[in-house]
């Protein structure tokens, strides 16, 4: 594993705690269900953690955005928070790198 996918994996265990202290549910998908399954971990290429929702459990998330960046110091980047953020995607991730400073 190298050093990002180090790091990805400390923030997918902060989130993954948070989840199960407030009973929000999430799967991996992907790339990462791939990599989790053939290679115990991460894909030897991959840069990412690819998670699926479903949308009541992310409602659950939103509504628990405060504690998670209180908590976890990680915060959900989506077009609700941020209104110029137009991804479809929603981005967790750190707070400290994630302020977006320009709109998408």
């Amino acid at each position: 594993m190298n050093r990002q996918q180090q790091e990805l994996t400390k923030i997918l265990k902060k989130f993954d705690h948070f989840c199960l202290k407030y009973g929000i549910d999430y799967y991996l998908c992907g790339g990462s269900a791939l990599g989790a399954i053939r290679h115990n971990g991460f894909l030897p290429w991959d840069d990412d953690v690819d998670l699926d929702i479903t949308r009541a459990n992310y409602q659950k998330l939103q509504e628990c955005s405060d504690k998670l960046e209180q908590e976890t110091d990680l915060v959900v980047v989506d077009s609700s928070r941020y209104p110029h953020y137009s991804n479809t995607l929603v981005r967790l991730s750190l707070i400290h790198i994630s302020e977006p400073t320009r709109p998408y």
